[in-house]
């Protein structure tokens, strides 16, 4: 069997400092990261058995998460970010906060910020209900939500809007979005925010050689690792799966080119067993 290994793998750089940050807290006591530090769940139970312990609760926002977290205890929050209100409730709460926010989560905000006091109606492309989204329009009860593309069809779209978007997005999906509101309105100033470790993963997967099975690792809670299962699709036939255990049962017969590709908060070793795996097939 020929198995290829679609590179970029392992964390990208804002997981790899998000993990690190957690993991050198110095605990005498248990530490609560509000929500998810990142979406994997084997690595939130590698980080639970270190003393970090995820807050959850679903259909929670991270301002109602916070009510779960005891009074003066430290709070990680998570590589999504987190609105204004949070931080500002987590201060209140008298609660040690350790902010492991993306880099690139804080350019959009920064960017929100800027064009909002600037005038600008802000749109924001992105998932409802997603940690990312709910702290970007977190910032603003101006921010307008797209959570789909027919949602555009809702907007008057002025000339001074904003339009700017969750870091992991598809980018052909961002790019049917940005069509869309430009045949609106050509004026509309628009930011593609879609990360580097997105965009490098989601374009080694578009120009991959053809294969029998193309196989994409990560949480089916990850943004970015969806949409290469979505882009992988495309391509050829794509499974899914979060650890070899999904694999185990799984019929290779007649299967001769693998791909494998993996979402941003992937560790690499859950990759590498897989790959030993099919090697013995």
């Amino acid at each position: 069997m020929d198995i290829l290994r679609i590179e970029p793998q392992g964390f990208c750089r804002g997981v790899e400092m998000a993990i690190d940050k957690s993991l050198n807290l110095k605990l005498n006591k248990d530490v609560y990261c509000l929500g998810a530090l990142i979406h994997n769940s084997i690595m939130v139970e590698r980080l639970k058995e270190k003393g970090i312990l995820t807050i959850s609760k679903k259909g929670a926002t991270r301002l109602e998460l916070l009510d779960l977290v005891p009074n003066n205890s430290t709070v990680i929050i998570s590589a999504h970010g987190a609105s204004p209100a949070v931080f500002e409730k987590a201060r209140e709460k008298g609660l040690n906060i350790v902010d492991a926010t993306c880099a690139f989560v804080y350019r959009t905000h920064n960017e929100i910020k800027k064009y909002l006091s600037l005038g600008y109606d802000i749109y924001y492309i992105g998932a409802k209900g997603h940690a990312e989204a709910e702290g970007a329009c977190g910032i603003s009860d101006k921010i307008h939500l797209i959570s789909s593309i027919d949602d555009i069809d809702s907007y008057e779209f002025k000339d001074n809007s904003f339009v700017i978007n969750q870091t992991t997005m598809s980018l052909f999906d961002i790019k049917d979005f940005h069509e869309r509101i430009k045949a609106k309105n050509p004026n509309v100033l628009i930011s593609n925010t879609i990360c580097m470790a997105t965009t490098k993963r989601q374009e080694a997967v578009i120009n991959a050689r053809p294969c029998d099975l193309f196989i994409v690792v990560g949480d089916k809670m990850s943004s970015n690792t969806g949409k290469l299962y979505k882009l992988a699709s495309n391509k050829s036939k794509a499974i899914m799966v979060e650890s070899l255990d999904e694999l185990l049962s799984y019929d290779f017969s007649g299967i001769n080119t693998i791909n494998i590709t993996s979402g941003a908060s992937t560790p690499k070793d859950v990759v590498d067993r897989i790959i030993d795996y099919l090697n013995t097939k």
